[in-house]
C-alpha cells in the first residue's frame, strides 16, 4: 500500500511535471515568437509595427525597449530620408550649375579658337589658319596623285606705310 502511494505520487509528480513543463514552454515561447515576427517585419522595411506589452515582468520590459528602439529607429529613418532628399537637390543644383559652366567655357573655347586663327581687324582667315588648311592640302595630294592644288601671293609693296601714317582702322 505505501509503494501504490508512492507509485501514485510518483505519477502525480511526473504529470504535474509534464503539465509544468508545457505551462513554461508556452510562457517562454510566445513570447519570442511575437518577437521573431516583429524582427521579421522591421526587417522588411515595416517600422509601423510595435510588439504588445502586456506584462509588467522581464518579457514586457523588452517589449517597451523594443517599441522604443522602433521608434527611434523610425525617427532616424526619416531624418536619414529628408538628408538624402535634401543632399539630391544640392547635388542636382550643382550639377545644373557645372553644365551651365560647361557649356560656357564650351563657347569661350570655341571664341578663343576662332580669335586665334582669324585676323581682329578684318575678321578674315590669318595666317596661322592658312598654313594649317595648306599643310592639309598638301597631305592630300600625296595621297591622291589626281587632286591639283595652286596657291597665290599677292603682296603690297610700302603698305606698312599706309598703317604706320594713316592708322589700322583706315
Amino acid at each position: 500500500e505505501i509503494l501504490q502511494t508512492i507509485l501514485v505520487a510518483g505519477i502525480g509528480a511526473v504529470f504535474v511535471g509534464i503539465l509544468l513543463s508545457f505551462r513554461l514552454i508556452t510562457y517562454f515561447n510566445t513570447p519570442i515568437r511575437n518577437m521573431i515576427n516583429l524582427f521579421k517585419e522591421v526587417e522588411k522595411g515595416d517600422l509601423s509595427q510595435r510588439i504588445g506589452v502586456g506584462y509588467s515582468d522581464e518579457f514586457g520590459n523588452v517589449n517597451i525597449y523594443l517599441n522604443h528602439m522602433i521608434d527611434r529607429l523610425q525617427q532616424m529613418t526619416v531624418s536619414l530620408e529628408q538628408q538624402v532628399n535634401e543632399r539630391t537637390a544640392q547635388l542636382s543644383q550643382a550639377n545644373r550649375q557645372l553644365q551651365v559652366e560647361l557649356i560656357e567655357r564650351k563657347h569661350v573655347q570655341d571664341q578663343l579658337a576662332y580669335t586665334a586663327l582669324h585676323d581682329p581687324l578684318t575678321d578674315i582667315p590669318n595666317r596661322t589658319l592658312f598654313m594649317d588648311r595648306l599643310q592639309h592640302v598638301m597631305e592630300r595630294a600625296k595621297r591622291h596623285t589626281e587632286f591639283s592644288y595652286a596657291v597665290l601671293f599677292i603682296d603690297l609693296d610700302h603698305f606698312k606705310v599706309v598703317n604706320d601714317s594713316l592708322g589700322h582702322n583706315i
